[in-house]
């Protein structure tokens, strides 16, 4: 295991980053990226920044990444949307009435149905998931028990995949990438130190 960390100077102009073109799960030649996106938390001409590259991987890699995701993202989406909506109804329905009607307060039952909905929709996915991870956890081991929830990476600005995971500060002025093989996560500090030191010589002629 090897882990890289990137410096951020300035969160409207994330880095570019670029990889071996070598799976990142089993160093084997690359036959497919999958897209990773990370938001940066601002905006730039009333656009979120994000920052965004493409990890190599292997066939079979990438179709290890797409079977994990089919039992952790989707039962917490489609399970937090059921839970959450049943949330709502029950919010809404049993809602206490406001001690004043007003303008301000006329949609009360509303705010309510969507509040309850929110909580028991994140908490709902969750525990699906949790449900999923258990069933299939004797089919793909250590590599789904170790995965953090969904909800986890969303609050906490991370990216899981096979060979590696993804980490912003809090601040978001550094990032931190974490590589199962040790030599492709030297190759990647290679390339990316060598283009940084490339670029930088350039502005200054």
């Amino acid at each position: 295991m090897l882990i890289a960390t990137l410096p951020i100077q300035d969160p409207k102009k994330p880095p570019v980053l670029k990889f071996p073109p070598r799976c990142v799960h089993c160093g084997q030649p690359t036959t497919e990226t999958l897209p990773v996106k990370l938001p940066m938390g601002v905006e730039k001409r009333s656009r979120q920044v994000v920052l965004e590259f493409s990890l190599p991987m292997c066939a079979e890699g990438a179709k290890l990444e797409r079977s994990l995701a089919k039992v952790t993202l989707i039962p917490f989406l489609v399970g937090g949307l059921l839970i959450g909506l049943a949330g709502f109804v029950l919010g809404w329905l049993f809602a206490p009435e406001p001690p004043l009607q007003t303008l301000q307060t006329r949609f009360f039952d509303v705010v309510i149905g969507a509040f309850v909905g929110l909580t028991a929709g994140i908490l709902g996915g969750m525990a699906v998931e949790t449900v999923f991870k258990l069933l299939f956890a004797p089919v793909y081991g250590k590599l789904l028990l170790q995965r953090p929830l969904t909800a986890v990476e969303i609050f906490s600005d991370t990216e899981n995949y096979v060979g590696l995971s993804a980490a912003l500060s809090p601040d978001k002025k550094q990032l931190k990438l974490t590589f199962e093989r040790e030599d492709v996560g030297r190759e990647f500090q290679q390339i990316n130190i060598q283009k940084a030191a490339t670029q930088t010589g350039t502005s200054r002629q």
